[in-house]
C-alpha cells in the first residue's frame, strides 16, 4: 500500500500534490462537520420530547439565558433553525468536496494522457516501428483509466 502511494506520489507533479494535500483537508473538515451535524440532532430531539431538558442541559440552558428567551416554544424554533442550518451547511460542504474530488481525480486522468501522448511523441521513429498503434492507444486510454480507477479514486 505505502508503494501504491509512492507511485501515486512520482505520478503527480508539485502542484497536484499541494491540490490533493488540500482535498485532504477538505475530507477531514467534512468528516468533522458530519460528526458535529449528526451528534446536534440528538439535544434537539431530546429538547423537543421533555421541555425540562432544557433546563437540565447546561448548554442548552446557558444559552437560553444569553439569549434571553422567556418562551421555551421560541428557543426550539431557534434550536430546529440552528440546527438545520448546521446540517444543511454540512450536506453543501460535502456536496463541494465531493465535486473538487471528482474534478481532481478526472483532470489527473486528463494530464496523465497527455503526460503520455507527449512522451510517445518525443520518441524516435525506430520506437514506433516495434510497436502496433493500438498498443499505443490502449496505453494512453485504458491504463491510464485503470490508473485512475483503480488507485487514485480509492486513495
Amino acid at each position: 500500500m505505502v508503494d501504491t502511494f509512492r507511485k501515486l506520489h512520482n505520478l503527480l507533479t508539485v502542484r497536484e500534490r499541494r491540490n490533493a494535500l488540500l482535498l485532504f483537508a477538505m475530507v477531514l473538515i467534512m468528516g468533522f462537520l458530519d460528526a458535529v451535524g449528526v451528534a446536534s440532532v440528538m439535544p434537539f430531539i431530546a429538547a423537543i420530547g421533555n421541555r425540562g431538558f432544557i433546563q437540565r442541559n447546561a448548554y442548552l440552558a446557558a444559552a437560553y439565558d444569553t439569549l434571553g428567551f422567556a418562551d421555551t416554544d421560541a428557543f426550539l424554533l431557534l434550536l430546529g433553525t440552528g440546527v438545520f442550518c448546521l446540517v444543511l451547511g454540512s450536506l453543501a460542504f460535502k456536496a463541494l468536496t465531493e465535486w473538487a474530488t471528482n474534478r481532481f481525480i478526472y483532470m489527473r486522468g486528463y494530464t496523465l494522457s497527455v503526460r503520455l501522448v507527449q512522451r510517445y511523441l518525443n520518441r524516435p521513429y525506430s520506437f514506433f516501428l516495434n510497436r502496433h498503434s493500438a498498443e499505443l492507444g490502449n496505453s494512453v486510454l485504458a491504463e491510464v483509466q485503470q490508473v485512475v480507477n483503480g488507485s487514485l479514486l480509492p486513495a
